[in-house]
């Protein structure tokens, strides 16, 4: 019987030493939630130090895919976008610095199948909501510089067919709508959005193309 009692009497033995320790602990915590809290504007008030983590302030850079249109010849493309985006003076006017890229297959005037490639440097003004927003839909004005490699609609060579189009320069003006959002809160450096632009472009038989790309963003 001595074993069981011994175990017993030990265990109550370290159950009282473990609350005696313990309890102090608690009834201080309770004591300092109930008692009145310093005020700020009290002299004497401890002054801690609080570590605020990355809040997004506007600034960010997003890369997307999604579908192109060139309409006035029926084509679809493979849409690519890298954009950067920094707040200038406002929560609510931004700009953006971006390069997009399309890919599509049309026919030349000779009706034969061509494989085009578009490079496009774009910038433009972005008027949108503040940064601390859970969603931010904005409007952007925009300009571009586009580079179809090659140009199935511009001067080439007849006798060397359509491998020798040249490439052309074309400039666009236009613009994109969208929205931009934190994921999983409005503060977070870790973005999604949607951006669907068009441009009316110069140079021969094709004057607008667009495009819809979700995109993926990080804030810095």
């Amino acid at each position: 019987m001595s074993g069981p009692r011994s175990c017993l009497a030990s265990t109550c033995i370290s159950a009282a030493f473990m609350a005696a320790l313990v309890y102090p602990s608690i009834a201080s915590a309770q004591v300092a939630g109930t008692g009145p809290g310093p005020t700020p504007d009290d002299p004497n008030a401890p002054q801690t130090e609080v570590e605020e983590g990355f809040r997004f302030g506007g600034r960010g850079l997003y890369v997307g895919v999604g579908p192109g249109m060139v309409p006035e010849t029926g084509d679809t493309s493979f849409a690519s976008r890298i954009q950067l985006v920094f707040p200038v003076a406002t929560d609510w006017f931004e700009l953006e610095v971006g390069l997009l890229g399309q890919s599509f297959s049309t026919k030349d005037h000779h009706g034969e199948s061509v494989d085009v490639n578009v490079g496009t440097i774009t910038t433009g003004a972005r008027f949108t909501f503040p940064p601390d927003a859970p969603i931010r839909p904005y409007v952007a004005p925009r300009v571009a510089h586009l580079h179809f490699f090659p140009d199935p609609y511009g001067d080439h060579d007849h006798a060397g067919g359509h491998a020798d189009h040249e490439t052309h320069h074309r400039w666009g003006a236009g613009g994109g709508v969208g929205f931009d959002a934190g994921i999983p809160d409005p503060a977070s450096r870790f973005r999604i959005g949607v951006d669907a632009e068009a441009f009316a472009i110069t140079g021969p038989q094709v004057s607008v193309v667009g495009q819809v790309v979700a995109l993926l963003g990080i804030g810095f």
